[in-house]
This record gives structure tokens, C-alpha cells and sequence, in this order.
């Protein structure tokens, strides 16, 4: 805070264990999921919640976080996500994941429980150029927008044994006329 000041706005707490929870994602045959065994869908739902729940309030304690608004992202079991104690949601455009049953999840959920809500736009691709295009971006920037995405975040920092980032010339050239769309909108509200 003393850095961002207003511009804060919180931190980002790990991203798809609902997504995870659903794929059975497995690294070196070890399965990442919270919850392996329930007696019912009352019973698998309760569980990932309370077990989330518990990884959020251990990274809160030992990490001495305080109480700053929870980000994460994800691509399924949003209302669970906030039930353990997510502040905001931020649904995944990737891969051929649709982005209206996403946009519709996610912005439902975040309803219902009074939170706020947004997009991520994250790798398509397994390889270069891992993003969409850029007009795509774009398209899926307005997308987010029209729904009411508080929040549109891009990621873009990862890449495998490289220091560079993933995002090239086109996607700035997006990021510009989303901003330029956005500031236009608004002024047609005034």
C-alpha cells in the first residue's frame, strides 16, 4: 500500500483449483486436486470449500498478507471459489473455452455473492504464439467489457526458458484500442 497507494487493489492467491478440481490435472502422476473422495455432490462441495478455504487462510497467516481482496482466476467452480473466500474471480478466456458460458459462471457467481468479477486472457496455445491474435484479444477485451468485467487482465509474463515476454507488437496495438474503446464509451455516458 505504501507504493500503490489507491492503485492496490489486492493480491493474486493461486489460480484454477476449481479447473484443476474438474481436469484431475496431474504433474509426474501426482494428481492436484482438493477434494479425491465424496459421499455425494453436497458432500464434494463442501469439502472444496472447507479445503480451499484452509490454503487461503494459511497463505493469509504465513505469509502475514492481511486483509487485502483475494484475486484468482479459473475456468470452472466459481461460486466455490468465492465461497472459500475469493473477493474476486476472474474468468480464463483460453484455450477453446467459451467465453459467453464463462462470462455467464463467473458473473453469475460474483451476483449472487456481492463480489466482483473479471477476465484473463491467457494462453491459447501450447507453443509460440501462445495468445490469440491480437485483434481476438481485443475482441474478447470488449467481450468482457459489455458483460461488466470489473477487472481485464492479460497474462503475459510466463514463457518456458525464456526471460521475454509473450505478448508482441499486435497485442499492445490491442491493449491501445481497447483504451481508446473504453474512453470513447465513456464519453458517450457523459
Amino acid at each position: 500500500m505504501q507504493r500503490w497507494g489507491s492503485r492496490f487493489y489486492g493480491l493474486y492467491a493461486f489460480d484454477e483449483f476449481g479447473g484443476t478440481q474438474i481436469d484431475r490435472f496431474q504433474v509426474d502422476n501426482e494428481t492436484y486436486m482438493l477434494v479425491r473422495e465424496a459421499n455425494d455432490w453436497t458432500d464434494a462441495a463442501d469439502k472444496y470449500v472447507k479445503s480451499l478455504n484452509n490454503v487461503l487462510s494459511y497463505f493469509r497467516v504465513n505469509w502475514n498478507v492481511g486483509d487485502f481482496p483475494l484475486f484468482t482466476s479459473d475456468y470452472a467452480l466459481y461460486e466455490f471459489d468465492y465461497r472459500a473466500g475469493y473477493d474476486v474471480a476472474l474468468a480464463e478466456f483460453a484455450w477453446n473455452h467459451s467465453r459467453p458460458i464463462n462470462v455467464a459462471l463467473c458473473r453469475g457467481a460474483a451476483t449472487t455473492r456481492n463480489k466482483e468479477w473479471g477476465a484473463m486472457i491467457t494462453w491459447t496455445y501450447d507453443d509460440a504464439p501462445y495468445l490469440v491474435s491480437g485483434p481476438e484479444m481485443y475482441e474478447d477485451m470488449v467481450t468482457a467489457y459489455q458483460n461488466g468485467a470489473r477487472y481485464i487482465l492479460v497474462f503475459e509474463r510466463y514463457q518456458p526458458n525464456s526471460t521475454d515476454g509473450i505478448m508482441q507488437q499486435e497485442h499492445f496495438e490491442a491493449l491501445k484500442e481497447f483504451g481508446q474503446y473504453v474512453k470513447k464509451t465513456l464519453e458517450r455516458l457523459v
